[in-house]
């Protein structure tokens, strides 16, 4: 389970698939490294939030991954 293998994308895929569906779903990456909160950038926990239509916050981002590492480890 490297990097880059594609699993926010399959996560974001599913997560968005069934919010049309009208399912009660919620996406859940519990350790992301390499990012900074203050910034929009495109990282996986952002990924999933645009997948869940859901608003990009602070309060949002903690929900998603809550132990989040500057350092790209």
């Amino acid at each position: 389970s490297g990097t880059g293998l594609g699993k926010t994308l399959v996560t974001s895929s599913i997560c968005y698939q069934l919010k049309n569906l009208e399912k009660n779903v919620s996406g859940f990456k519990p350790v992301i490294s390499g990012t900074n909160d203050l910034e929009e950038e495109d990282n996986d926990t952002i990924c999933i939030l645009k997948s869940l239509g859901q608003e990009i916050t602070k309060e949002n981002i903690e929900k998603i991954s809550p132990w989040r590492l500057k350092a790209p480890l």
